[in-house]
């Protein structure tokens, strides 16, 4: 619960790789993405390989995709880059800020954590007004069955 109730990696870079036979690693891709969201990773980049004919060609493809998507997570790492948090990760810091405030007698680190934070882990994050309002609203209309 720790790491997901207070992100240890919050704001870090990461890249999300699969691979598969002929099909499938742009699934793969997209389901780890979303698991490292809901630790708080920017996921900068992502790569699906696939290994159909183990070919000269298909080898030297997929060094050429490795090497690009490792370039995209280095350059984001040097130069620091937020990706905007997605409403899943907006959803689940609002629930947790909601319940921590709740249950602060139970659970004072999460309620220390989230007490000084606004809208996300940290500062300055460019969140779409839209997304804003609907992940509070989501996070509270999921809060409150829970409660019923």
């Amino acid at each position: 619960g720790f790491l997901a109730h207070r992100p240890a990696f919050q704001d870090k870079q990461a890249m999300v790789m699969a691979t598969c036979k002929s099909f499938g690693d742009d699934i793969a891709t997209d389901y780890l993405e979303g698991i490292l969201n809901v630790f708080g990773l920017n996921v900068t980049s992502k790569l699906g390989l696939k290994i159909t004919t183990r070919s000269e060609m298909e080898a030297q493809r997929n060094i050429e995709e490795t090497v690009k998507a490792f370039d995209v997570l280095i350059e984001s790492i040097r130069n620091e880059t937020r990706v905007e948090p997605n409403m899943t990760q907006l959803v689940m810091f609002n629930s947790f800020k909601m319940a921590s405030e709740l249950v602060k007698d139970k659970f004072p680190a999460d309620y220390a954590y989230y007490k000084d934070k606004t809208d996300y882990h940290y500062e300055g994050a460019k969140i779409n007004g839209v997304k804003k309002m609907l992940s509070k609203r989501i996070a509270k209309k999921s809060l409150d069955e829970m409660l019923d």
